[in-house]
């Protein structure tokens, strides 16, 4: 999957900030089922869902939403979608490698990034 540059630079960006997840909700407990990502697999083709609302506020800082997912493997981001408060469901999928690691994360609007498991 080629992905534009700005994407890319934008994932890494978002790397450096505090990530959350399950096993370290931080300031966000409670928030995990609708923001961790959850990793489906057929064979090789692989589906990141996260279990979040899409909510178009009536001002955009009334908005809610995964702005966007994406998975790192050996520090490359790999594959990613972007998404609006409009979109029906925050849903990535693409081919994974045999024999490479993954990570998945989202990156909420007002929740931050949080990170799934490895697979």
């Amino acid at each position: 999957m080629s992905l534009p540059q700005d994407w890319v630079d934008h994932c890494k960006s978002l790397l450096t900030e505090t990530i959350f997840s399950p096993a370290n909700p931080g300031k966000w407990a409670g928030k995990e089922k609708g923001h961790t990502p959850m990793v489906e697999k057929d064979g090789n083709e692989t589906t990141i869902t996260v279990n979040h609302v899409m909510k178009k506020g009536e001002t955009e800082d009334e908005d809610h939403f995964i702005e966007m997912v994406f998975v790192v493997s050996e520090d490359e981001v790999v594959a990613a979608a972007k998404f609006t408060p409009t979109d029906a469901e925050p849903k990535l999928s693409f081919t994974a490698e045999e024999g490479k690691s993954y990570t998945p994360y989202s990156h909420c609007n007002l929740h931050g990034v949080w990170k799934g498991d490895d697979f």
